[in-house]
């Protein structure tokens, strides 16, 4: 199953977010991360705020520790004033037409 987690940035608080990233990136908690969650890509975009879209991918039958996973990597983000997140689950074209009955070729 797929989920975006999306970050809310201050721009002016750019250079502490950036230290963090290095830091939670190069930790444990991200280096020996749990085989059924992978992070497939990190998307910024910078504008007046900036965001960051990172979509994850976690086994269907650890879906459950897998959020918990990724909301542990988020909770170390979360005490700098301004920054916001958000994870919501995606789904496939092929999953989203299988609600309608419809099947990909």
């Amino acid at each position: 199953m797929y989920f975006m987690l999306t970050f809310k940035l201050p721009p002016h608080k750019g250079e502490e977010i950036a230290k963090k990233f290095m830091t939670v990136s190069q930790s444990d908690l991200a280096t020996k991360g749990p085989k059924y969650v992978k992070q497939l890509h990190i998307f910024n975009v910078l504008k007046k705020n900036v965001k960051s879209y990172s979509i994850w991918e976690i086994d269907d039958d650890k879906v459950a520790d897998g959020l918990r996973y990724i909301y542990k990597i988020v909770a170390q983000y979360l005490p700098i004033e301004g920054v916001k997140a958000l994870i919501e689950p995606l789904m496939t074209m092929e999953d989203s037409l299988a609600i309608y009955g419809i099947k990909m070729d």
